[in-house]
């Protein structure tokens, strides 16, 4: 799982989109909004926008191993 674009950092917390997120995984980005909407990747929504923290992403991969 690879990032092309640089996330977005605030206080030193870096900011994935689900766009970034289902690129990494090679999976449509409804897949990314699935997994949240079920509960199995969390994240912060901003206004209109979701986010998921570097560490919500690792704790969603070791997880899923």
């Amino acid at each position: 799982m690879t990032m092309k674009n640089k996330p977005l950092e605030i206080g030193g917390v870096k900011l994935y989109t689900v766009k970034d997120i289902a690129k990494a995984m090679e999976v449509e980005e409804q897949t990314v909004r699935r997994y949240i909407k079920r509960g199995y990747l969390q994240s912060r929504k901003i206004g209109r926008n979701i986010f998921i923290t570097e560490q919500q992403l690792r704790d969603f991969v070791e997880a899923n191993k």
